[in-house]
């Protein structure tokens, strides 16, 4: 049992390193995806802010459109 013993703790001590390593590495991945995350969505914040006003003007005339397009016409006949 004896000469057993350093090897188990040779290879305990590599699993542990092995699984501090792959938590580091986890947790970098982690955070440089939540970094970039937060760039597209400030990015698409910022676009929106000036897309909306512009959006919300498209929107304004479609529904003027729609409403106009939609209303009943009404002939007079003309009397012969």
């Amino acid at each position: 049992m004896l000469p057993l013993l350093p090897w188990l703790r040779h290879l305990l001590c590599q699993v542990t390193a092995t699984s501090y390593l792959l938590h580091i590495t986890i947790s970098s991945i982690a955070t440089v995806f939540v970094l970039m995350l937060s760039i597209v969505v400030l990015g698409a914040l910022y676009e929106g802010r000036r897309i909306f006003p512009r959006l919300r003007l498209i929107i304004h005339l479609k529904h003027i459109y729609e409403t106009d397009s939609n209303q009943v016409t009404t002939t007079i006949p003309l009397e012969t």
